[in-house]
């Protein structure tokens, strides 16, 4: 596995100055320029023509990308929350990791663990921890890492306290068709069952259990004498009442008390420099948000998505054939255009929900003392797609899904409002990050693996240059089905050879799936990533380049 180059002599000397001045002068963490504060946040399938098109609301990004180096062209290491945050939390690929997706990890399944306990990741540590034991304060709070658990345990300090906020218990709040009598049989607690679809969605979407409604539309599921439910009118969220009364007289969401406790942790007086890590749900599904979210849509027109009936007729079989996005789609698409363009509105509404709490939390940093001190890193776990390629989700190699919001803004630099159109990927966040706080750049020592990302303090400095010393293109690993051996256990690795990858360069998107079919396309004439040019032999050099970058990676591979 290649080695992180080392930093420029003169760029080491500065750093170690700076941090033994800053140390010897006992500098606060509103003052210590060697050693300075990261407000990290984390946003859930965002799509980028959502989140930054004309049609969206997101004023408080529009103002963050003011002030950042915005990363046009970057992706993350897998299509799905759990094993992307995992990738991006440990600065290693998923050829590297050897889990590649929930479905290598069931929860169902007996002996189900968290993907911090697996092999390769458990030995390693992460971003979080790294600041902790190089003398930051760390606090965290929301969807993080989604694991098994709750996240606090990256928010652990050295003198043992933890600094946690609110765990996301779901990306709720849920309708309810009342009390679940199998968990009043084990365990005595009435806990309100949360898997009913609302009886006013469209046959189709029960189908595909997908729904979206504004908070004031309180569900009403009555009894169901076939299946036993008792039948609820409210909200609930993680079996517990989620109160509504009305938009002023009501519990709050998930993002809205994370958003509460970044505000009161910037507040706080801080002697040493601090890591916040804020994970926002939204806009992940259910697309479910207050009223007033909904209202700012309730006149635009909604544009939809490129779309070609035939699309996915070119593709890759094992990458367009049963994918749950596609199933959605169609129950979407059998619904009408009208109900496709409301999906999508309730989407900018939970994106314009998530902005506002964002905003929040820049106002708080903007206000206190902390505010020319402090990086900001904003970025997606995954994208999205509306109906590009046939989908409506995540969990595919094409565009849509693998590109991802990335911004940094970091106080000191000239770059705010730059762009930086070179693949990146968010493995390459923990080496940037090392590097404007000054840490030690081996943080895997006791796994014995070094980082598969590399720092882009040279994109930051000069966003157009594309003079680092990472890759031309960026890496994405999607899995195929788990094996015989990965159903009976769930640590078992996931072999290279029996996954989907795509690398992207700042021109064409190549994808190899585990069967060996193969996709390719040009985004200088085909943006929509319509026309696969696999075959065509005028891009046939172009091919075996891609491939032969693709296998390069591969070749590090802990599991080949």
């Amino acid at each position: 596995m290649k080695k992180l180059p080392r930093p420029r002599p003169t760029q080491r000397s500065l750093a170690c100055l700076l941090m033994l001045g800053a140390f010897a002068c006992g500098l606060s963490a509103a003052e210590n320029p060697a050693h300075p504060n990261v407000l990290f946040v984390i946003a859930d399938d965002m799509d980028l023509r959502g989140a930054f098109g004309a049609q969206a609301h997101t004023p408080n990004l529009d103002r963050l990308r003011k002030e950042s180096v915005d990363f046009s062209n970057a992706h993350c290491a897998v299509p799905l929350c759990g094993p992307s945050r995992a990738c991006m939390l440990t600065g290693l690929n998923a050829s590297t990791t050897g889990w590649y997706g929930w479905g290598q990890n069931p929860s169902a399944m007996k002996g189900w663990k968290d993907w911090s306990e697996r092999p390769v990741i458990k030995d390693c540590t992460v971003l979080p921890q790294h600041f902790a034991k190089n003398g930051y304060d760390v606090f965290g709070t929301g969807k993080i890492g989604h694991g098994r658990d709750k996240d606090d345990w990256m928010f652990t300090n050295t003198d043992g306290k933890t600094n946690w906020g609110f765990k996301p218990v779901s990306q709720g709040p849920w309708p309810s068709d009342g009390i679940d009598p199998a968990m009043l049989k084990r365990t005595g607690k009435k806990w309100l069952h949360s898997a009913k679809v609302p009886e006013y969605m469209p046959e189709p979407m029960q189908e595909v259990n997908r729904w979206f409604a504004p908070l004031s539309h309180v569900p009403d599921i009555p009894p169901d004498p076939k299946t036993g439910a008792t039948g609820y009118k409210g909200w609930t969220d993680w079996g517990e009442p989620f109160r509504y009364v009305s938009e002023d007289d009501r519990d709050l969401m998930t993002d809205e008390k994370s958003a509460r406790y970044a505000v009161d942790v910037i507040r706080e007086k801080h002697e040493r420099p601090f890591m916040m890590m804020v994970g926002f749900c939204k806009p992940h599904e259910p697309l479910v948000a207050p009223q007033k979210y909904f209202d700012l849509f309730k006149d635009v027109k909604i544009d939809l998505p490129p779309y070609r009936a035939d699309d996915l007729e070119d593709c890759a079989r094992p990458l367009r054939t049963g994918a749950q996005g596609m199933r959605v789609f169609k129950a979407v698409q059998s619904c009408g255009e009208d109900f496709w363009k409301e999906y999508i509105r309730a989407y900018l509404a939970c994106t314009a929900f998530m902005d506002a709490q964002l905003g929040q939390v820049l106002d708080a940093l903007a206000a206190s003392p902390y505010a020319n001190n402090t990086i900001i890193v904003f970025i997606g776990d995954n994208g999205y797609h509306l109906g590009e390629k046939s989908t409506i989700d995540k969990m595919t190699l094409w565009n849509e899904s693998t590109r991802v919001p990335l911004m940094i803004h970091v106080p000191e630099m000239k770059t705010g409002g730059e762009t930086c159109p070179h693949p990146v990927s968010l493995i390459d966040l923990y080496p940037t990050l090392i590097d404007l706080c000054g840490l030690p750049k081996n943080p895997h020592s006791k796994s014995g693996v070094s980082l598969d990302g590399y720092s882009l303090l040279p994109f930051l400095e000069n966003p157009a240059s594309g003079k680092w010393t990472g890759p031309d293109e960026a890496f994405t690993a999607w899995m195929g089905r788990p094996t015989k051996e990965q159903r009976a256990d769930c640590m078992v690795q996931g072999a290279a050879k029996d996954q989907h990858f795509a690398v992207c360069s700042d021109r064409y998107r190549y994808i190899l799936a585990n069967n060996g079919d193969e996709e390719l396309y040009d985004h200088q004439s085909d943006p929509n990533e319509w026309t696969n040019r696999a075959a065509d032999p005028e891009l046939a050099q172009v091919k075996a380049d891609l491939r032969a970058k693709m296998e390069r990676r591969l070749s590090h591979s802990p599991c080949p």
